[in-house]
């Protein structure tokens, strides 16, 4: 683990990093200060981050390193604390080099500390001994949970959340025709010896085997009762309301990125679908994404138009697959899926209990969902576990469109996939001429030199062009690598762009070696 600012970057006097979800700074003298736990829990209950004592902020923006005194006296106060289940829940820190750092900045200690982001079955890690003084991180704020956020937390502690068992539920609570469609989706995807005498089960033999009812282990009579995912995923809507009263399920189909008002709409509850449940809605939603994938695209030697439609056919797929696999189906928040002119945008409550980085290169999360992750990967929908991240980017690399957007908090996931190419995007939030155009153009394209670029855009002159990367590089769109003479010039990447270009720098390498 690096450290925050270096001296080297104090001495040339850069600014301090600003504060932000993972960043908190505090003053800190002879002790640790009176808020670092609620800060320490709110980090903890979010995304992990750094806590940096010895840096004071008397206004807003305006840092000024005060420094530690007592150094010694600070780091017994913190470890002796983590240790203590009375001031926090949850030893999160470990005293090695690595989470606890301390620095020297113009002759003021820094002391830095990383606290990790808790497993779901820790949280909420809360503070005083005290469960319900749990913390959550916003911007670069500390709060307390209110009483919705804790009971999310404290469910989600489990490991599989709805696939518990229902009583006073039966068969008759169940959409027939969805159970029937599902068991043709079965036999037809899988095409395994096995689901022929599936053809021959009753409703409820067939949902027995699949795991939609399962035994009563705790009942001496061992009866079979319905999953709570089951009724999700074939539920009629009011039986589903009755144990979820919050179950919304709702798509919108817009002809802007604008408009207020929807060209199209499904929705749980709406006349048009009075019997929505996961399973029909996702055949309807699936049959009415492939419409919202626009003709438009660029034609070159990369690009096809039937490979621009597939790939965002399967990542729409694998994004809307994702949302109903995942959601904190207790929360009163709906799943939404937005169509818009430039983007697809997937809505659920609930994390995706895996990192950013974890979920592009294909690592399985843990399903808070158990059996309706099992209904989906049993009929072929989704086809192996972890595999909806990289499809998705890779539909991006691919087409060289705008990196997906993918944004993980505590209590929800948004997944945007994004229609139009970076170039197409930049041009609509900023005023650029088309010389600018045409040079951001070709440092997208390649990680460059002012004099290839030089080379590549011989009409326009060497000193103009020099002038416009300036200009692109004071408006944060570019940066250079290297010193003066030999700066090479790259798009100004957020994390999930750079990890989009990491692995279309690999495609790229491994389709030159076949």
């Amino acid at each position: 683990m690096e450290k925050l600012n270096s001296g080297k970057n104090y001495r040339k006097n850069k600014p301090i990093q600003k504060e932000n979800i993972n960043l908190e700074y505090k003053k800190s003298d002879f002790k640790l200060p009176k808020n670092f736990w609620e800060t320490y829990s709110a980090m903890a209950n979010t995304s992990g981050g750094f806590i940096v004592l010895g840096i004071d902020e008397p206004h807003t923006y305006n840092y000024k390193i005060t420094g530690v005194s007592v150094p010694e006296d600070v780091k017994r106060d913190f470890f002796s604390g983590l240790g203590n289940k009375k001031i926090i829940s949850q030893r999160l820190t470990s005293d090695n080099s690595e989470n606890y750092i301390e620095y020297e900045i113009n002759g003021k200690i820094i002391i830095q500390i990383y606290v990790r982001e808790a497993n779901h079955s820790e949280k909420p890690v809360y503070i005083n001994g005290i469960k319900t003084n749990a913390y959550v991180r916003h911007n670069d704020g500390d709060f307390l949970m209110d009483d919705e956020e804790y009971r999310y937390f404290i469910t989600d502690s489990n490991s599989s959340l709805d696939s518990g068992l229902l009583d006073n539920y039966n068969i008759d609570d169940l959409n027939e025709k969805d159970i029937n469609d599902y068991r043709k989706l079965l036999f037809n995807n899988t095409k395994k010896k096995k689901y022929d005498d599936f053809q021959n089960y009753s409703n409820l033999q067939f949902l027995y085997d699949i795991g939609v009812f399962k035994i009563d282990r705790k009942n001496s009579n061992r009866e079979y009762k319905l999953t709570k995912d089951g009724l999700l995923f074939f539920g009629k809507l009011k039986s589903i309301l009755d144990e979820f009263p919050g179950f919304q399920l709702d798509y919108f189909k817009y002809n802007h990125d604008t408009d207020n008002n929807w060209v199209d709409r499904v929705s749980s509850g709406d006349m048009n679908y009075p019997e929505l449940n996961i399973f029909s809605f996702y055949n309807v939603v699936l049959n009415k994404l492939p419409s919202g994938i626009p003709d438009k695209f660029i034609q070159n030697n990369e690009m096809t138009r039937g490979s621009y439609y597939a790939d965002l056919k399967s990542a729409t797929k694998e994004a809307l697959v994702n949302s109903l696999m995942h959601p904190y189906y207790n929360s009163s928040k709906a799943i939404r899926i937005n169509d818009y002119e430039s983007c697809f945008e997937f809505f659920n409550p609930g994390n995706m209990r895996v990192s950013l980085d974890s979920f592009i290169k294909g690592q399985d999360s843990d399903s808070r969902n158990s059996v309706i992750s099992s209904l989906f990967r049993k009929s072929g929908i989704a086809e192996r576990a972890g595999s909806g991240g990289p499809r998705i980017f890779e539909s991006a690399i691919n087409n060289h469109l705008l990196a997906p957007d993918v944004v993980i908090l505590p209590e929800s996931t948004k997944i945007t996939i994004w229609k139009v190419d970076l170039l197409y995007a930049i041009k609509n939030i900023r005023d650029l001429s088309d010389e600018q155009i045409k040079i951001l153009g070709d440092i997208i394209n390649y990680f460059t030199t002012i004099p290839q670029l030089s080379k590549r855009n011989p009409n326009i002159p060497k000193n103009r062009i020099r002038t416009i990367v300036k200009n692109l590089t004071d408006m944060d769109l570019i940066v250079h690598l290297g010193s003066y003479k030999s700066s090479r010039y790259i798009m100004n990447l957020n994390e999930q762009q750079i990890e989009m270009e990491k692995q279309r720098l690999i495609k790229k390498l491994n389709d030159t070696k076949l």
